[in-house]
């Protein structure tokens, strides 16, 4: 079934019409209180993150509980209803949104959106037609959230917060219905050499999800004092770390490493004592660890994945490589149906899209990487206030830019990786334009 007809399948649906009378609900509550769109916001990520794995030897993966597989089948479904939704619920609202306040009109954003016309053009003029214009349109939708949602409502340091918030909810909700899942039975969502590849299409899209949530975790930490709170998010940041683990992703584990290192370099006390109390924990059962690996078959592969020093992708990169000298214009023929990418945004780009896609491309990167060595340079200063704002937007975007090295997900339209990444822009943007303004 095509995506038209699975969508139309699913509005048709019980399941749809519940669905859709509950966005209408949302909607609704968004013209009371504009807070319920940051909620969407957080559905709207959970919903992108949900897909099925499939390769030559696997033609369905195994089912999940009924009420999950219902959400994982209707993952694309759910995700343009919830888009949709968000983007009635803004252009009801524009006046009360925008009210005099200033929007960033030279975001870095517009190199990405360059990427996607060109990448429109070449399926739109030799692929198919029909899924190039429902993939920039859907593409569209995000920036038109961003544009005219996300940015007229990040302006003050409650913004932040909320866009923290709607990133922690979108984790808790992925967290909650993958371990009551595990809890079942955990072999659906480890079927995968062991591998944790939850609700997502495979190991590396879940762990990207987890490594990319650890600076909301890691800013609401160092936010606030020892309370319940405070226990309730270090139990899920622990959750989140266990399943990055399973995931056997080293990509998923470098993004880590690195939000972790700049957020407790100069960081609150507290932060950095926690951070070293887990590590002395790991070094104190690394014997019993280490025994639980050895007799656990389920999670072996994955953890003798991250110790493993294999080099699974310089194969790739030199076929992509190689792939762009041949041709460095307008990059490789389209072969099918659409456009697929390899395991690194760059030399993806690069292959399939040549210089036309590649230098929109390397700007939109060093932009980012420019505008976020900038921020955390903020968050280092005495002078500054609020500097866990500058931190957790600045080791989002980094891990997410150092992870795009393995993985492709620059190049979506409507993911999980992207949005994130799209909202962590916005944030980093407005902070910057806040500082020089000040």
């Amino acid at each position: 079934m095509g995506f038209v007809g699975q969508l139309l399948a699913f509005v048709s649906s019980i399941y749809g019409i519940v669905f859709i009378s509950l966005l209408l609900w949302l909607v609704a509550k968004v013209n009371k209180d504009i807070r319920y769109l940051w909620l969407l916001l957080a559905f709207l990520m959970y919903f992108s993150s949900l897909a099925k794995f499939f390769d030559q030897w696997t033609d369905e993966p195994p089912a999940l509980i009924p009420f999950l597989q219902t959400i994982r089948d209707n993952g694309r479904p759910l995700s343009i209803l919830t888009l949709i939704g968000i983007v009635i619920s803004i252009h009801k609202n524009k006046y009360k949104l925008f009210n005099g306040l200033y929007v960033n009109n030279e975001s870095s954003i517009q190199f990405l959106v360059v990427v996607q016309v060109i990448i429109f053009l070449k399926i739109l003029l030799v692929g198919n037609m029909l899924f190039a214009i429902m993939a920039f349109a859907t593409f569209l939708g995000v920036i038109y959230i961003v544009r005219n949602g996300l940015s007229p409502l990040i302006q003050n340091q409650a913004s932040i917060e909320y866009g923290v918030y709607a990133i922690l909810i979108a984790n808790i909700i992925f967290l909650t219905t993958n371990f009551y899942q595990a809890y079942i039975d955990m072999y659906p969502i480890t079927f995968l050499h062991g591998r944790f590849l939850g609700t997502t299409g495979n190991p590396q899209h879940a762990a990207v999800l987890l490594a990319s949530s650890i600076p909301a975790y890691m800013y609401m930490i160092s936010r606030y004092k020892i309370s319940l709170r405070m226990a309730f998010i270090c139990v899920f940041l622990g959750l989140n770390i266990y399943a990055l683990i399973l995931t056997g992703s080293r990509t998923g584990l470098l993004m880590a490493f690195i939000t972790v290192s700049l957020f407790i370099y100069k960081g609150s006390p507290l932060l950095t004592t926690l951070t070293a109390f887990c590590a002395i924990i790991i070094l104190v059962f690394y014997d019993e660890i280490n025994l639980y690996i050895a007799l656990n078959d389920e999670t072996s592969t994955a953890f003798g994945r991250l110790s493993s020093l294999e080099d699974t992708r310089s194969a790739a990169w030199k076929g992509m490589w190689e792939t762009f000298t041949y041709h460095p214009i307008f990059g490789k023929p389209v072969i099918g149906d659409r456009i697929g990418f390899g395991e690194n945004s760059w030399l993806a780009t690069a292959s399939s899209l040549g210089l036309i896609g590649f230098i929109p491309l390397f700007l939109f990167g060093t932009r980012l990487i420019k505008l976020s060595i900038i921020a955390l340079k903020q968050s280092f200063s005495k002078s500054i206030n609020n500097s866990d704002e500058y931190k957790v937007v600045a080791t989002g975007i980094i891990s997410l830019i150092a992870g795009s090295f393995f993985e492709a997900f620059l190049l979506g339209n409507l993911s999980f990786s992207l949005i994130i990444l799209l909202l962590y822009i916005t944030m980093l943007e407005y902070l910057i334009g806040r500082s020089v303004t000040n």
